[in-house]
C-alpha cells in the first residue's frame, strides 16, 4: 500500500535514483539536500513497501510557493502516485497558509497538465525553449490556494 512521508537526508540515493531517470538535466545530490533540510521546503516521498517510488519538492515563499518537482518511476505511473504526490502537496501549502502555489511543466508532458487541470491549476504563461534535451516550452501554471483554483 502507498504512503505518503517526509523525505529525511537517507532517502538522498533513491531520490536522485528516481531523479536522474526521470529528468533529462537531474538536480545535483546538494541542491536536493537543501530542499530536504530547508525549513521553507517540503520534500514528501511516495513508498510502496518500504520503496521510494515517486518524490515532490515544493518550496514556500512568504505567502506562495513553487513545486520545484514531481517525478514517479516509470513503472508506477498511471496508478495516482502522481495525484497523490500533487495532494500531499497542496495540503501542506494549505496548511502553511500560501495564496498562490506555482510550477512549470513541460509543454508536451500532457499527462502532467491534465492531472494539474483536474486539481485547480490554470495556464499563466509560456516560457519559450525553456527546457533543453530536448528544446521544448515550459507552461507556467498557478493555483489560487484560497479560492481552490487559479483564478
Amino acid at each position: 500500500m502507498m504512503k505518503i512521508v517526509e523525505a529525511e537526508r537517507s532517502d538522498l540515493d533513491e531520490i536522485m535514483e528516481i531523479e536522474r531517470s526521470v529528468f533529462s538535466v537531474p538536480w545535483s545530490e546538494n541542491n536536493m539536500l537543501f530542499e530536504i533540510d530547508s525549513d521553507d521546503a517540503f520534500v514528501g516521498l511516495a513508498k510502496d513497501n518500504g520503496r521510494i517510488i515517486g518524490f515532490v519538492v515544493m518550496h514556500g515563499f512568504t505567502d506562495e510557493a513553487e513545486i520545484f518537482n514531481i517525478a514517479v518511476k516509470e513503472e508506477y505511473r498511471r496508478r495516482k502516485t502522481g495525484t497523490a504526490l500533487l495532494h500531499a502537496a497542496l495540503a501542506r501549502a494549505e496548511e502553511a497558509g500560501y495564496e498562490k502555489l506555482y510550477l512549470e511543466v513541460r509543454a508536451g508532458n500532457t499527462a502532467a497538465i491534465d492531472m494539474y487541470l483536474k486539481n485547480g491549476f490554470i495556464l499563466l504563461g509560456i516560457r519559450k525553449d525553456y527546457y533543453d534535451y530536448p528544446k521544448e516550452d515550459a507552461l507556467i501554471m498557478t493555483r489560487d490556494m484560497k479560492r481552490g483554483n487559479g483564478q
